[in-house]
């Protein structure tokens, strides 16, 4: 039985998305970095990019492992064929974990960001009150 059509499909949809995901990461981070972020937004702009850019090409990756453990006869090369499967396990479960620190790292910025707006908006909000307190108090005595 030949696995070699549906592997070769497999891998090139792979790598068209990998491609794309790579193209759309650098412009992104392209963006980022002529956009005036603060320290701490460029920084995490950087780990986020790095960590997408290393996912998206290890996505490539697996699918020239799908098309080789596919064209891979595995009665006449068994070690070779479990190796390279076992290389395409790895890379997907090294992918997911990537997935899941970019997951929790952009919770946890994210979290942060709002708490910051929160605190910077009730500032905001007492002094507007106090400002308004004062100008009803000038306007209410002779």
């Amino acid at each position: 039985m030949s696995f070699f059509l549906p592997c070769l499909v497999l891998s090139v949809v792979l790598l068209l998305i990998s491609a794309v995901l790579v193209w759309t990461h650098m412009r992104r981070w392209q963006g980022a970095r002529r956009s005036r972020l603060a320290e701490h937004e460029h920084d995490f702009a950087w780990r986020q990019f790095r960590r997408r850019i290393q996912a998206s090409s290890m996505l490539g990756l697996s699918g020239l492992g799908v098309f080789f453990g596919g064209v891979i006869p595995p009665k006449e090369q068994p070690s070779l064929f479990v190796f390279t499967w076992l290389a395409v396990t790895i890379i997907v479960v090294w992918i997911l974990l990537l997935a899941l620190a970019d997951m929790v790292a952009t919770r946890s910025f994210m979290s942060q960001t709002m708490k910051r707006h929160f605190s910077q908006q009730a500032r905001f909000a007492a002094t507007l009150r106090r400002e308004h307190a004062d100008r009803h108090d000038r306007a209410d005595s002779p």
